[in-house]
């Protein structure tokens, strides 16, 4: 029985971690160039925006004991969900 390579043990992981990334980059370009147009961009109008934070959690629960290098990339797409996805703003002014 061969042991696997140590940069090959956890691929799979990164490959949803990066799918993960590509399916918010094309849900973002979608609301960007009018939600309204197309049906699926149009459906995800009606979807509580919370809901594409969930991929976060269930990704970060094996990320957090196999790899632990990429529950930055994680974090950083739960920013990006509640700015981009969600319109989340911060108040500049007091």
């Amino acid at each position: 029985m061969k042991s696997q390579l140590p940069g090959k043990r956890h691929a799979w992981l990164a490959g949803l971690i990066i799918a993960y990334g590509a399916f918010l980059a094309l849900l973002t370009a979608l609301n960007a160039f009018g939600a309204d147009r197309w049906g699926p961009s149009a459906f995800n109008l009606y979807l509580p925006q919370a809901l594409w934070l969930a991929p976060v959690f269930l990704l970060a629960i094996p990320s957090f004991h196999l790899a632990k290098r990429w529950i930055w990339v994680l974090a950083i797409f739960s920013i990006w969900v509640c700015g981009s996805v969600m319109g989340f703003c911060w108040r500049l002014n007091s």
